[in-house]
């Protein structure tokens, strides 16, 4: 979902590779980003309910908070065209403006067309 298939799955590597990156923003490394934030977030924050309150959510959970905090930053961002872009919003289910709003436009002009 991250592009991160080829960073070990130890904390010290996921770190180094993300910070290691090229200071450009390509949507990978925006998602990277951005996935590794929520992820620290949403665990430092499970850590604490559990301290303090003696409760805990399940990983589906937990899960579903991280995926849909991302998407949501996602959907905030201004984005242009790419191929890239279009793979991240297909696997992220993210729509886009532009193709959104020429969907719309062929759709109001078959229906238009229609109405004739």
């Amino acid at each position: 979902m991250a592009k991160l298939e080829m960073v070990g799955h130890e904390w010290a590597s996921v770190i180094s590779s993300i910070v290691n990156k090229s200071a450009n923003n390509t949507i990978w490394i925006v998602i990277q980003r951005l996935s590794f934030g929520a992820i620290v977030y949403f665990i430092w924050q499970e850590r604490n309910i559990r301290r303090r309150q003696q409760c805990s959510r399940s990983e589906e959970v937990l899960f579903n908070c991280i995926v849909s905090t991302i998407r949501f930053k996602l959907l905030g961002l201004s984005l242009k065209s790419t191929n890239d872009v279009v793979k991240a919003a297909e696997i992220w289910s993210i729509p886009l403006r532009s193709n959104d709003y020429y969907k719309r436009m062929v759709d109001e002009l078959v229906s238009d067309g229609n109405n004739l």
